[in-house]
């Protein structure tokens, strides 16, 4: 069999197989080490791989995006190396995705030191600064048949991952943008993938030019934005809870993932710990403007970490508007400015909470806490609308501002008190 049409022999099945695009740990199924194997002391044992990727339930005809090219590339040195017939016998076991080299390697038992000698001499014709570059191209540099015979499959992962997939340190296993297509928000980070790694696949998607990839990009978009909202929920270091501030918005009191990552995870959590932690005030202490004057962040960068990552197709998938969007999660231009206008009267009304009143008449918030401590006098002496009040109350009962019963009871008497002492 002549190499050079054994090569283009290997080479159209390999571009004729059904891509293998999940997040997924391949298995290499190398055989257990016999006597009677000469090669068997050459290949090492590898561990049970994890499979915390779930398969795709879908497959698309075309060539593998989770792993490079050369991973289902079988050259002509390979294929006379175990035999032509043999070779055919075995592709008709080893169908699709499962036709690559580390099974070819396992199944035939072949030895390392061969394996790198027919290897480098595919590219003998060439300089050695050639081959590197063919090396690196189409397989294999030294980095990848050391992880072929290490027996780890994650190191296979690592050394193999594609172009349109990326390798997750968390589970050793390799997430294509297949996976992050047909996966939500929630797989997203049960899976704890890297959003930043997701992002660099889908940005590469949106490159492409196949039929699919638009589709495909624009779904696993929707689904980042997605999980990047609820990573920033998950991750934010926030004052909340049964004592959070009922005077602000969440957002006043939370310090969303993209500002987290700016400027370091683990110092941005030990910060607001600390100030939490500092005393009676801790809690009202750790807000956006302190972390914002904390870590210096520029107007623009905040912009950029906060509005930036918003796009209109997860807008659209949110149902909401851009405009909706920043008020409920943060941060709308207004609240944007408030922060980086040294005006406190402009902060508290761009961040009043719903179960709250911006007085225009001091500048200043009176919660609902505030009016289930003070007394009628007290609501006269601050000077606020009392109907504004009355509001306060009725949004106190809606199920998603916590059914404050009995705040509510304590406030309806003192607020119609209010009431008839302003009429006299």
């Amino acid at each position: 069999m002549n190499r050079a049409w054994c090569f283009l022999t290997a080479l159209a099945l390999t571009l004729s197989l059904s891509a293998c695009n999940a997040g997924q740990t391949e298995e290499s199924s190398l055989p257990e080490e016999s006597a009677g194997s000469p090669a068997a002391s050459e290949i090492a044992q590898p561990e049970e791989p994890e499979s915390s990727g779930e398969e795709s339930e879908t497959e698309t005809e075309g060539p593998c995006r989770i792993h490079t090219f050369s991973y289902h590339t079988i050259t002509g040195e390979l294929i006379n190396f175990v035999g032509p017939e043999e070779f055919d016998a075995w592709l008709a076991e080893r169908p699709g995705e499962e036709m690559n080299i580390s099974n070819l390697i396992a199944d035939f038992q072949i030895p390392q030191e061969d394996f790198s000698r027919m290897i480098r001499e595919s590219a003998g014709s060439l300089s050695p600064e050639e081959q590197e570059a063919h090396w690196e191209e189409f397989g294999f540099t030294q980095e990848q048949i050391d992880a072929l015979y290490s027996g780890d499959q994650k190191a296979v992962n690592q050394v193999f991952c594609g172009p349109l997939a990326f390798y997750n340190e968390a589970d050793g296993e390799l997430y294509s943008i297949d996976w992050l297509a047909e996966h939500t928000a929630e797989d997203y980070l049960a899976a704890d993938l890297p959003l930043e790694k997701a992002e660099e696949v889908i940005r590469a998607a949106e490159q492409e030019t196949g039929t699919e990839m638009p589709e495909l990009a624009q779904k696993a978009r929707a689904a980042l934005e997605d999980a990047r909202l609820q990573d920033g929920s998950a991750q934010e270091t926030s004052a909340g809870g049964q004592d959070a501030c009922t005077a602000h918005t969440p957002s006043y009191h939370s310090i969303r993932g993209e500002l987290m990552n700016y400027v370091g995870q683990e110092g941005a959590a030990a910060w607001a710990e600390s100030v939490v932690r500092s005393g009676p005030d801790g809690r009202e202490n750790m807000n956006i403007l302190a972390f914002i004057e904390e870590y210096d962040i520029p107007k623009e960068k905040f912009v950029e970490l906060t509005q930036g990552a918003v796009t209109d197709d997860f807008l659209e998938t949110l149902g909401m508007t851009r405009e909706e969007y920043y008020a409920e999660f943060g941060y709308t231009d207004a609240q944007i400015d408030a922060l980086y206008s040294g005006d406190q009267r402009a902060l508290n009304e761009a961040f009043c909470g719903k179960l709250a009143l911006f007085n225009q008449s001091d500048g200043a918030l009176y919660s609902i806490d505030w009016l289930a401590e003070h007394t009628a006098e007290d609501y006269l002496a601050a000077g606020f609308p009392l109907e504004e009040a009355d509001a306060i109350l009725e949004r106190a009962a809606l199920p998603e501002n916590g059914m404050r019963t009995g705040q509510i009871e304590a406030i309806a008497p003192v607020l119609e008190e209010a009431r008839a002492l302003k009429e006299e």
